[in-house]
């Protein structure tokens, strides 16, 4: 399989959902025509009417007499075969007209409903190297698993997971670009009320191939990154200690060691807030005490892992800056 090198530079779409409401299509019979388009496997009755389901290619499409719906599957798989590669503007502009050439609708004009925004990073080291780097991030609660990192909140996930271990999982045939390689996918998945994310009267899908977008979405996709508190290398060696302040800090490190992280001491102080054991002016106290014990100081040193990720997260966006 052949890949261009600027591909490592451009984030892709990859699961999307699509609503074609009926106004847009006037004049056409949906239950009648549209099946005639793709493999149909089931069909149901609702109170609301009637509905036929079934797939083209990997994306599932749902059609009832309010509209049709396509997704809830990788548009890059969708289109390019598999989603570890990447599909950028104008490849998911060809997807878009893919999906309403196969189904004979205008899809251009389908409202957005769920989108997620992705980049495989290749790195040095293997994966849970970096997990055990990423710390707490606001407004959003931290969850860590054996292969992955995310972060959720009722809008929207971040998530850090090794994609050729899910696609190997599954069965599928890893490309030669990635097979013995650490692939870090990191993915903003915008889940909820994405025209209130996007502060915009409604998202369509001729707005994922517009270059002002576009640009946005990777600017607000770097920034998710940014925000993310990175955790360096912590050393309690007391020779480092010159004033009161940094025996505190380097106290304080000791302390979020053997707590168990970052992560853990957070966790901790959260559920001392929760059990009214202190209040939520002395909760943000001590939580900004943690951060501050964790930059580049006494005590700390820059991370090797979190230096190599920050620069690969850079050039990854740096094909549209």
């Amino acid at each position: 399989m052949f890949f261009c090198t600027r591909f490592n530079h451009i984030l892709m779409f990859d699961t999307i959902k699509l609503r074609l409401n009926r106004e847009e299509v006037k004049g056409t019979d949906l239950l009648s025509e549209i099946p005639n388009y793709f493999e149909v496997t089931s069909e149901s009755m609702f109170q609301t009417g009637p509905s036929v389901s079934g797939y083209i290619d990997n994306l599932k499409v749902t059609v009832n007499e309010r509209g049709v719906k396509v997704g809830n599957g990788s548009l890059c798989k969708y289109y390019l075969g598999d989603n570890l590669q990447t599909i950028g503007r104008k490849d998911t502009q060809k997807a878009i007209e893919k999906i309403s050439d196969t189904l004979h609708l205008p899809f251009d004009r389908a409202h957005v409903t769920r989108l997620d925004i992705a980049q495989n990073l290749i790195l040095k080291h293997p994966l849970p190297v970096y997990f055990n780097h990423l710390g707490p991030a606001q407004y959003y609660t931290r969850f860590e698993q054996p292969d992955s990192v995310y972060y959720s909140n009722s809008k929207r996930r971040l998530v850090f997971y090794n994609k050729v271990k899910e696609i190997a999982a599954k069965r599928e045939p890893v490309p030669e670009l990635y097979r013995g390689r650490n692939a870090l996918r990191f993915e903003m998945r915008l889940e909820k009320r994405l025209r209130e994310q996007l502060k915009r009267p409604e998202v369509k899908a001729s707005l994922l191939f517009d270059e002002k977008f576009y640009i946005e979405l990777i600017d607000w996709w770097y920034n998710e990154y940014q925000n993310i508190q990175k955790i360096n290398e912590m050393q309690t060696d007391l020779t480092k200690a010159k004033t009161k302040k940094d025996l505190y800090q380097i106290g304080l490190l000791a302390l979020v060691e053997k707590e168990g992280g970052p992560a853990a001491i957070q966790k901790k102080i959260d559920e001392m807030f929760q059990s009214g054991l202190i209040d939520r002016f002395k909760k943000r106290d001590l939580k900004q005490a943690v951060k501050d014990a964790l930059t580049v100081g006494t005590g700390q040193i820059e991370s090797e892992a979190i230096k190599e990720l920050d620069q690969k997260m850079k050039q990854a966006v740096r094909f549209y800056r």
